[in-house]
């Protein structure tokens, strides 16, 4: 998968009129990652506002100004994809991977993450490689919360710690949608922090159920909220059973008409591809990439991850992590 790094309203020069909070260690930050990417030919993209704001500390300096081999994209919005040719640019070099730095944090910095992340792409944000101004709050509160809260759409990590020729977090067999994508990496995070709640259990990861009829009752209670579930033998299943956020809110979200009949497929889909997650023989599930596997239904399609940890006890425990609800892949009429 192919990188690139994309810095927004390159800080040139503290504007006179606001103060850029921490503008020395943000400029030496973006330094780091430029030099990196060049000494490594990963593409470098510049973005800046065609506003007054973003023109502001446009002062040519040797250290962060574009090379001949850089690009240079304008844009009217906080969006960089918003009527400019970034997109085309990315898919022309076979782009998948962004690195993300520069200023405003609220509105241009945020913007893109959120946006890139929509769109499929794996986004990376320096964590400390970009700032803004005072405003409604202090500059030093708003980069904190939109360092944590972005982490729902990028990995966030120090600019040092972000491998710019690091290979994808999984190599696929076949082609997924990007929707599909993003959603799987948004849930690995989540199968990381379940599989350290088996293991160790000092963390609290999103819904930890471990029985896979603990899973189901759960989600029988999403339409039948008066539903009690039974008590359940402490003994965890063959094969236990985690979610992450993108498997249940599409169930969640659905109209409460339809949500009967699909969470109860659902529900049966998974207990059948628990008696054999891994089978290649299967003619229902099937490998999607290492450590990715996919179960076929009529409807939809489960996408997890099958894996393999040892609790402080030293006991082995196989789990399936449930990354996503996707819709069927169409069938074709071999008759046609």
């Amino acid at each position: 998968m192919s990188t690139a790094l994309v810095v927004m309203n390159v800080p040139l020069k503290q504007p006179a009129s606001q103060e850029v909070y921490q503008l020395e260690a943000v400029r030496q930050a973006i330094r780091d990652l430029l030099e990196r990417a060049r000494s490594a030919a990963i593409p470098v993209i510049y973005v800046q506002s065609s506003s007054p704001a973003g023109a502001s500390n446009r002062v040519v300096d040797p250290e962060l100004a574009p090379t001949d081999q850089d690009i240079v994209l304008e844009k009217q919005t906080p969006d960089p994809f918003y009527q400019t040719t970034l997109a085309g640019a990315l898919t022309e070099r076979g782009i998948r991977r962004l690195v993300m730095a520069g200023t405003r944090t609220e509105l241009d910095v945020d913007t893109a993450c959120r946006q890139a992340f929509s769109l499929g792409y794996e986004v990376h944000l320096a964590a400390d490689g970009h700032s803004t101004v005072d405003g409604a709050l202090p500059a030093s509160q708003i980069i904190a919360h939109h360092n944590n809260i972005l982490q729902h759409f990028a990995t966030v990590a120090a600019a040092a710690g972000i491998a710019l020729d690091a290979p994808p977090a999984f190599s696929l067999e076949e082609p997924l949608a990007p929707a599909d994508l993003a959603a799987i990496r948004a849930a690995l995070a989540e199968a990381d922090l379940y599989e350290r709640w088996l293991a160790q259990g000092d963390v609290t990861p999103f819904w930890p159920h471990t029985h896979p009829t603990r899973v189901t009752d759960a989600l029988r209670q999403l339409w039948d909220p008066a539903f009690t579930p039974q008590s359940r033998p402490a003994e965890p299943a063959g094969w236990e059973l985690g979610l992450a956020r993108q498997f249940i809110q599409p169930l969640a979200m659905m109209p409460g008409f339809f949500r009967r009949t699909a969470i109860s497929a659902v529900a049966q889909a998974i207990n059948h591809l628990l008696q054999s997650p891994t089978n290649p023989f299967s003619t229902q599930t099937r490998k999607l990439a290492h450590g990715l596997w996919s179960y076929d239904a009529k409807e939809f399609r489960l996408i997890y991850m099958p894996r393999t940890v040892r609790d402080s006890s030293g006991r082995e425990r196989k789990y399936v992590f449930l990354v996503r609800l996707a819709p069927a892949l169409p069938r074709q009429n071999p008759f046609a």
